[in-house]
């Protein structure tokens, strides 16, 4: 986050460099703004999210990445969390090079615009037999390096934490889901609470917090 504010501030004074010399403002025929898009992103630094457009998804097309990221986050408890493996399925399901240098904006704006529907389906063995979202289904299954090596990494993903479901005519965050682990017994307390503390400082809101 300071490395993000650092480089937003050297490109200020960019911009005032470039504004301090008439000849070469005049002269360089293009805009000031896409001369702060172009330093940020050689920075590999987040651009504003309207920068990356995806293609519009199909309410099948959007399952179909669900259940792969679902199946995924169940099956790192043999093999291990990847990020790479995170972009690669979004990246494959919304049509974006697997290799292209901003794929972790592409895969924040895919999270972020169809972040109510990226739901786990329930598993009849749990202890909770309903559909989950993607987030909450990593967190039951204590999945931590989901939150720790990729969603809390802002310097290079920026995650909307607000996805909710309606759960007894309310709704449930993710940040209300980490009372249904405790409740339920599972989980470090500790650990949950850490979560808990990040989630809120990158905006997360319990569902009564949030507006219609």
């Amino acid at each position: 986050m300071k490395k993000l504010l650092t480089t937003f501030i050297l490109g200020i004074i960019f911009i005032n460099n470039l504004t301090a010399s008439p000849i070469e403002t005049e002269n360089c025929g293009c805009d000031l703004q896409n001369k702060v898009e172009v330093l940020l992103l050689n920075q590999n630094l987040n651009i504003p999210q309207q920068s990356f457009r995806i293609k519009d998804l199909t309410d099948k097309e959007i399952n179909d990445i669900a259940l792969r990221l679902c199946a995924y986050i169940i099956s790192t408890d043999t093999q291990g969390f990847k990020v790479k493996r995170i972009n690669r399925i979004v990246a494959e399901g919304i049509d974006i090079d697997t290799n292209d240098p901003n794929i972790n904006s592409f895969v924040s704006v895919f999270l972020n615009k169809y972040k109510n529907k990226l739901i786990c389906p329930k598993d009849k063995r749990s202890s909770i037999a309903r559909d989950k979202h993607l987030f909450k289904e990593a967190l039951w299954r204590g999945v931590i390096d989901l939150f720790d090596e990729m969603l809390f990494d802002d310097e290079n993903y920026t995650i909307d934490f607000n996805a909710y479901e309606i759960v007894n005519g309310k709704k449930e965050t993710v940040l209300d889901f980490i009372e249904v682990i405790r409740y339920a017994g599972r989980g470090d307390p500790d650990e949950l609470d850490s979560i808990k503390d990040v989630i809120i400082e990158l905006g997360g809101k319990y569902g009564y917090e949030l507006k219609d």
